[in-house]
């Protein structure tokens, strides 16, 4: 095995040595093509982009089922595939050899698993982390006898800034109707978390074991991106991932 590059610059390394690397190499190409060809596209939208790219990994997996680059593509990739292609494409694989048993496919099936354990209709699993002065926060207890949004973000996520205006009027608007949130931060700098809460205005009960991607909390609900939320009601998720327009809905409707 080589490896060729600049390690100040690790994503551009190449690595060669095996069929199986030259195969995620071409794969890997292939995918960064299609993302530059598309980008390049100012008429289409980023959510058909998105599709576009997503059917590009799942394509490749479903017809490799018995290679382990491809069980790498569907970990690597599983945030973007809902639970039933993500069980699809675990099916398929096993279907092609029902003895086959790679690292990444283990992962992917531990995932799903617990994706499984946090859809709307299941309950809780409660935590405990603290809250910026250093007293714990425990989900069970802020949730009783109220709606409560559990809401994963980060002050370093573009897309998570991006959405808490709306989390922000949802608050203002069902907050004393019996709406209340609790933020789950991936951050790892303190300051730069009560930084991002002062600036969007996040007045509700905010925690983060400043841990970043291995926040203990957002291991239980299998976040693999952010942002993400979960609705709970009598200690049952009732809805997953609102957001905007959808968001406000919800909450009216559970609320009523």
């Amino acid at each position: 095995m080589t490896l060729e590059g600049d390690a100040q610059n690790p994503n551009a390394i190449l690595v060669k040595g095996s069929e199986s690397q030259d195969r995620l190499n071409a794969f890997t190409q292939s995918y960064n093509d299609l993302e530059a060809k598309l980008e390049a596209d100012s008429t289409m939208a980023q959510a058909d982009k998105d599709e576009i790219l997503k059917m590009h990994c799942f394509d490749y997996v479903w017809e490799n089922p018995t290679d382990p680059v491809a069980h790498y593509v569907m970990y690597r990739y599983k945030w973007a595939f809902g639970l039933c292609e993500l069980r699809t494409m675990i099916d398929n694989i096993h279907h092609a050899d029902s003895t086959l048993s790679t690292a990444n496919l283990k992962l992917a099936e531990e995932y799903v698993e617990k994706q499984e354990r946090v859809q709307a209709g299941q309950p809780i699993i409660d935590f405990t982390q603290n809250d910026a002065e250093g007293n714990p926060v425990t989900l069970s207890e802020l949730a009783q006898g109220k709606l409560l949004l559990v809401d994963f973000w980060a002050s370093w996520c573009p897309d998570c800034r991006k959405e808490n205006p709306n989390v922000v009027a949802a608050y203002q608007k069902y907050h004393d109707q019996g709406f209340d949130i609790l933020g789950v931060s991936f951050d790892t700098n303190k300051e730069a978390w009560l930084a991002g809460i002062e600036k969007d205005g996040l007045t509700w009960t905010q925690v983060s074991d400043l841990q970043g991607w291995s926040n203990a909390a957002g291991a239980l609900y299998a976040i693999a991106f952010i942002p993400q939320n979960a609705l709970i009601k009598d200690g049952v998720i009732v809805a997953r991932n609102l957001e905007g327009e959808e968001l406000m809905e919800e909450i009216e409707r559970q609320l009523k």
